[in-house]
């Protein structure tokens, strides 16, 4: 395929709303990658460069969250659905009220002010 081929074809994708652009550009990123890559391997087998070891990354292990975390996490997302509704000028209220009585009292006070 010609580059000028494969032009028109990207554009006709584009065009057709079988790619997006955000796609093309991830590919040509991946492209530079690629190409340092078959470099490198092309060096280690002409014997220009030492061979690098393989590093092995120790995976990160996330331990489960309790039933306690879960729900802090569950009323926090609540209290900021809810917050971001509201004017910034606002906040400052419902903010003092999750800090004095608690986000669950916050997220009532906010649900009374959204009508919900």
């Amino acid at each position: 395929m010609t580059p000028s081929q494969a032009l028109y074809v990207v554009d006709r994708l584009l065009r057709e709303k079988r790619i997006t652009p955000s796609v093309v550009r991830t590919i040509a990123g991946e492209m530079d990658a690629e190409v340092r890559e078959l470099e490198r391997r092309l060096a280690a087998l002409r014997g220009d460069a030492p061979r690098r070891e393989r590093v092995t990354s120790k995976r990160r292990t996330t331990r489960a969250a309790s039933p306690e975390t879960m729900a802090s996490r569950r009323i926090q997302g609540q209290y900021l659905g809810l917050v971001r509704q509201i004017p910034a000028a606002q906040r400052g209220k419902f903010k003092k009220i999750a800090a004095d009585e608690g986000r669950e009292a916050a997220i009532r006070a906010l649900r009374v002010a959204l009508g919900k």
